[in-house]
């Protein structure tokens, strides 16, 4: 009984101790989207169109 008190209390001290990891946020340089297509083609002007959009929704620079 007392070793599940303490092992309870020694969880709840360790979880309000414990602080998050600091990571950078994702992602920390420019998206590149690599398209197999000849440029100009349906697909490459579909993916710009859309990378634009995209771009503004992330916040973040996308370089088709």
């Amino acid at each position: 009984m007392i070793f599940r008190i303490l092992a309870c209390s020694g969880l709840a001290v360790l979880a309000a101790t414990a602080t998050p990891a600091a990571a950078q946020s994702y992602p920390t340089k420019p998206i590149r989207v690599i398209i197999a297509q000849a440029p100009g083609s349906a697909t490459d002007v579909v993916t710009r169109t859309l990378g634009s959009k995209l771009q503004a929704s992330l916040g973040q620079p996308l370089v088709v």
